[in-house]
């Protein structure tokens, strides 16, 4: 399933058609946004949550989460993909995304400006396992 809709249906059903919300209402609605599954979109990308990775289109490229320790490693592959021929900008916009619902790059990788590091593995792996958003 498309994840951002996903997400977007939670918080709709939350606000039950009100143009605004309590901070109380989006934090319960917050906590029940699941943790990306197996075969979740973005656009054109699919997570493979058994090989911790994204995957463009019907395979045409791989993008390997578990090498995303730094925000220098997580930069490169944002590059590396807005350079392709085949990449448009939607699908770089999309892997962006992705990598924020997956990672939560600025809380884990570079908050504050600061370089961070982390184990992308054990990360991945526990959301995964629990379900529970990052």
């Amino acid at each position: 399933m498309d994840y951002p809709a996903k997400v977007n249906q939670i918080f709709e059903k939350a606000s039950a058609g009100r143009t605004l919300m309590t901070a109380s209402g989006l934090e319960r609605a917050a906590a029940e946004v699941p943790y990306p599954a197996q075969g979740d979109q973005w656009g054109k990308w699919k997570f493979d949550a058994e090989r911790l990775a994204l995957v463009f289109g019907n395979g045409e490229y791989e993008v390997d989460l578990e090498n995303m320790n730094s925000s220098a490693q997580m930069l490169d592959w944002i590059f590396q993909i807005s350079n392709k021929s085949w990449a448009t900008r939607k699908d770089v916009g999309d892997l962006v995304q992705a990598l924020q619902d997956l990672l939560s790059p600025q809380g884990n990788l570079c908050s504050m400006g600061a370089e961070k590091h982390l184990d992308a593995t054990k990360f991945l792996r526990e959301h995964i396992r629990t379900g529970k958003a990052a």
